[in-house]
């Protein structure tokens, strides 16, 4: 009996916990709730002694909240798509030119020989 109430508690609480640490309390407990769910009915139900009884147990006590372990550890939100977004800045009216980018470009002459530098501006307006 103590094997199986680690079982159920491991189960139901251990797939959820980078749900709990990035702030999905909801997720958590749904997720949380249906695997409790699932593995306390494969553990209070009798199933019988014959052949046959092996599928329920197996069904709602393992598969299912194996299952929904790896559904809620797959669909876990990163803890920046939790954070409420601001809205995008508009962008102002220009006024007048604008240095955007500045970088050095070789040269080369027709044979493909190193013959200096440039200096590439970039600029908006």
């Amino acid at each position: 009996m103590p094997a199986l109430v680690i079982y159920d508690a491991i189960m139901t609480g251990a797939p959820s916990t980078a749900r709990w640490v990035v702030g999905d309390v909801n997720g958590a407990l749904i997720f949380s709730a249906l695997r409790g769910a699932s593995v306390i009915t494969a553990s209070v139900i009798g199933w019988g002694n014959d052949n046959s009884s092996w599928m329920g147990p197996f069904f709602l006590g393992f598969l299912t909240p194996v299952t929904l372990a790896i559904v809620d550890m797959a669909t876990t939100p990163h803890r920046e798509d939790l954070a409420p977004h601001d809205p995008p800045a508009r962008p102002q009216a220009s006024r007048g030119f604008t240095i955007t980018g500045l970088a050095p470009a070789p040269t080369t002459d027709a044979l493909n020989h190193f013959t200096g530098a440039t200096l590439r501006l970039s600029m908006q307006f």
